[in-house]
């Protein structure tokens, strides 16, 4: 069969010009040159994908090489501070049964991440529970003097509330904050605008040496709404801006008992978070708060939810390798005052 001059017979069976030929792509296989033998390294599997062949060679795992300090990096996460096994050592830490270098080993078993003893303390600090907690004329809700002060101060000082500290020369209100507990049980603030308004806000960034040059508080309402408001921004532990950023016009603030109820609530359940029963938590906030008869719901009212938040704790403590203690009273609701390592 004669085919045009000019042309090249193809096994597709169609006439392609010769000066078209570069185009058509080589096989991606590369044959080895003649006179030459292929080294294949030593224990190495080699499969040919296309094929389904497989070389006769030793079978062996191929270790990855020599990590670099990026993937040191990759590798290198933060601890989840909320987690009840990790506030339990840090409660323990408060009551010096231990001291801050067996509680960062304790961490680096139980995350794999190695902190310092400084880290150590300033976290215990934030859990501490106040030693007046079981008098009655200890306020939990603290009041703090001026807007001035720094956030990285002592929360467990003291100071008498008196509204007339909040006022300028002129009489009007200076807005003030104070820290609280979020929805999630990790530290917020809270500020007060004016003597029945506060507002709500959320730790939205912070710097990599954990806060300590510069944080970011947002508004977690405002959020919510899709508002993205100007953040209250702390330089070295000072206020760096107003107390006071433009809103979205629904973000509502919160009244004085509001706020109050809402922070007594989410202490109550911080504390059973880390192991306290959930009547045995109820009742030291609502002990330990001036007006909590009127401040803290009923028992039965939140019964379900502290409850529910026990057995979370109780299903990740279990997880982790920790187990609540068994509690011999009649009283069931008395469990789970400690937790038992069962790693071992």
């Amino acid at each position: 069969m004669s085919h045009p001059a000019g042309c090249h017979w193809m096994c597709q069976r169609k006439w392609i010009p010769k000066n078209r030929m570069r185009q058509i792509p080589k096989k991606a296989v590369q044959r080895p040159r003649r006179g030459r033998e292929t080294k294949t390294p030593r224990d190495l599997r080699i499969i040919d994908v296309v094929g389904g062949i497989v070389s006769d060679v030793t079978l062996c795992e191929i270790l990855p090489g020599p990590s670099t300090w990026k993937h040191e990096r990759e590798r290198r996460g933060r601890i989840n501070w909320n987690r009840p096994e990790v506030q339990h050592l840090l409660l323990e830490l408060n009551e010096k049964r231990v001291d801050r270098q067996t509680v960062v080993e304790c961490l680096e078993k139980l995350t794999g991440i190695r902190v310092t003893t400084a880290t150590v303390a300033r976290q215990a600090q934030k859990l501490k529970i106040p030693n007046e907690l079981d008098d009655e004329s200890y306020v939990a809700m603290r009041k703090v003097k001026s807007n001035s002060k720094s956030p990285v101060a002592d929360d467990d000082e003291e100071d008498e509330f008196s509204t007339e500290d909040y006022l300028d020369e002129d009489g009007n209100w200076i807005p003030r904050f104070e820290w609280s507990f979020t929805q999630r049980g990790s530290r917020g603030l809270m500020v007060f605008e004016t003597e029945n308004r506060v507002r709500l806000y959320r730790l939205g960034g912070k710097t990599a040496d954990g806060g300590d040059r510069a944080c970011y508080f947002r508004c977690s309402q405002c959020d919510r709404l899709r508002f993205r408001s100007t953040p209250i921004k702390f330089e070295y532990g000072v206020l760096a801006n107003s107390l006071t950023p433009a809103h979205d016009p629904n973000c509502r603030p919160l009244t004085m008992n509001e706020a109050l109820n809402q922070q007594l609530d989410r202490q109550a359940r911080s504390l059973v978070k880390t192991g306290v029963p959930p009547k045995k938590a109820h009742d030291l906030i609502k002990r330990s708060s001036a007006g909590g008869e009127g401040l803290m719901p009923d028992f039965k009212r939140v019964s379900k939810a502290y409850y529910r938040v026990r057995r979370w704790a109780k299903e990740h403590q279990v997880a982790l390798g920790f187990r609540p203690a068994v509690d011999n009273s009649d009283d069931k609701s008395e469990d789970g005052d400690k937790l038992i390592d069962v790693t071992n």
